[in-house]
């Protein structure tokens, strides 16, 4: 019988082999580099909405199949709203009164909006677009979206958005600021030890300014206030009740309105 001489080489070579499987084995169990560096999608923006519309009647969003209601009448700050996953909105405007046929609620789209996915919370203003009288064209909706980020409108500031057709002046405490329309501003005006800040909002009409708020805002260090100036052509007719309209010998006169909301950064 010949005798056999294995080489040195010929009994680890098992060994590497396993080795070498297993490795690869490792390797490929590994995330991809780009697939690692995926970062997960942004939560939705918190949104606030406020409807510059002058028709009486709430206003919804379409949640599958249910409806969330936003807004119970125009002219007003909603509470936050945060949607169920980032994508478009679906907004709905709620009549005041029910069908007489069902006696539900009658909503009508109005429309499908999308905020921009950089935005984590935002005021939204949402505004009625009548086409010329005898034109078939029907309403349109613009949509603003004001950033709320901490960075540009930080604790302890006031922020103030003219949306009316004309300028305004304002003095909050010892600060005076003149605001043209469809701007915006943020300024840190000093309240006083109760944290108080005493406000005047003025509008220009054809006689000269005219003072429609003298009022306090309550600043606190960890809050920041905005306060919206619009006007109303209806003189916000859809807060009164038909006896009140009664009493005022028909709709009220045009006017200025300054409202405002405070919150935490």
């Amino acid at each position: 019988m010949p005798r056999l001489t294995p080489s040195l080489l010929s009994r680890p070579l098992p060994l590497l082999v396993r080795v070498a499987c297993f490795l690869a084995a490792a390797v490929a169990s590994l995330p991809s580099p780009a697939a690692a560096q995926t970062p997960p999608p942004p939560p939705p923006a918190k949104l606030r909405f406020l409807f510059i519309d002058e028709n009486p009647g709430g206003y919804a969003l379409k949640v599958g199949e249910h409806y969330r209601t936003v807004s119970s009448t125009p002219y007003a700050i909603s509470p936050v709203v945060t949607p169920p996953a980032p994508g478009p909105l679906e907004l709905y405007r709620v009549s005041p009164l029910p069908s007489p046929e069902t006696g539900q609620p009658v909503r009508v789209k109005i429309l499908a909006l999308s905020p921009p996915a950089s935005l984590r919370a935002a005021l939204v203003i949402v505004t009625p677009r009548r086409p010329d009288p005898g034109s078939p064209a029907p309403v349109s909706w613009e949509v603003e979206y004001i950033d709320d980020a901490p960075s540009a409108y930080p604790a302890g500031s006031l922020r103030v958005i003219n949306r009316a057709p004309g300028p305004l002046a304002a003095q909050f405490g010892a600060h005076q600021i003149q605001l043209e329309a469809g701007r915006t501003t943020v300024v840190r005006p000093q309240p006083d030890r109760r944290n108080r800040v005493f406000t005047k909002i003025a509008a220009l009409s054809g006689s000269g300014w005219q003072l429609i708020n003298d009022s306090i805002t309550v600043l606190r260090p960890d809050h920041r206030v905005t306060g919206l100036f619009f006007h109303s052509a209806s003189g916000m007719r859809h807060f009164y009740t038909a006896e009140e309209l009664r009493e005022m010998g028909g709709a009220p006169p045009p006017t200025h309105v300054w409202l405002t909301y405070s919150d935490a950064p």
